[in-house]
């Protein structure tokens, strides 16, 4: 196994940035490896899933390379309208920097996308928008109806502050709905042509606070006819249920 942790400026984002990249072997006659690009959630880092999971000893075993980008914590991968461009820079930039750099598959069926939380989001949202890109989508904790979610006051944040934030990322609710960025619109596009796009591995604890959001998420993707495995187990909005729904989404494309 070979772990590079690297800081380099980036164009788009016009700064620094984070990536880790795990790499299964030092043995280049046995690549280019298949890769999953794994997001980190709300206020992580690319450190987080080398820290608080066993996800690189999974892909170690299963010869998978691993990509661990970071992001802003309210960036939800997306194209900021107050912030940096975060989607474009994971979609082309870090995509086309890594597989110069490292011996990684260019190849539809050896890329894969997956995330907990916002970055669960951010997973489905690279996979459904660029389909040509991945054999198949992991969202662990972080499907959603996005624009009911936050489109509904209550929970942590006040109705103010539930506003900033969706103004901050999206330019607010009435921008954000049957965009790109809305959950539910990408599921109906993807529905239009169900083998065209790759399948979505959804994954969550029953005792989650976002179940409930989850299960508006699957019953969209049955009426659109998206192509979605899914996966629970008892546990929370917590390391056990993504560290564990990753071994899960391994051994379903790769085993």
């Amino acid at each position: 196994m070979c772990t590079i942790k690297m800081n380099f400026y980036s164009e788009v984002l016009k700064g620094d940035t984070n990536v880790n990249v795990i790499l299964p072997t030092l043995d280049y006659s046995k690549a280019p490896f298949k890769t999953v690009y794994l997001l980190h959630g709300g206020d992580g880092s690319a450190d987080d899933w080398l820290n608080c999971s066993s996800a690189a000893e999974t892909a170690i075993d299963n010869g998978i390379a691993l990509v661990l980008p970071e992001v802003g914590g309210e960036s939800f991968y997306c194209d900021m309208n107050e912030g940096p461009d975060y989607f474009t820079y994971i979609s082309e930039e870090l995509v086309s920097k890594m597989e110069q750099m490292f011996p990684l598959s260019n190849k539809k069926e050896d890329r894969f996308v997956a995330g907990l939380s916002m970055g669960g989001y951010g997973a489905s949202t690279w996979g459904l928008r660029k389909p040509d890109m991945f054999q198949a989508i992991g969202n662990f904790s972080g499907a959603s109806d996005i624009v009911k979610l936050f489109g509904t006051p209550g929970g942590p944040f006040s109705e103010e502050e539930l506003k900033a934030k969706v103004n901050r990322i999206w330019g607010g609710i009435d921008k954000l709905k049957d965009s790109e960025y809305d959950t539910i619109h990408m599921l109906k596009v993807a529905g239009s042509n169900p083998e065209g796009y790759p399948e979505i591995f959804v994954g969550v604890g029953k005792d989650d606070f976002v179940y409930s959001a989850v299960m508006d998420y699957m019953d969209a993707a049955e009426k659109y006819g998206v192509r979605v495995h899914y996966e629970d187990m008892s546990g929370g909005h917590e390391w056990k249920v993504w560290d564990e729904m990753f071994k899960r989404f391994v051994t379903r494309y790769f085993k």
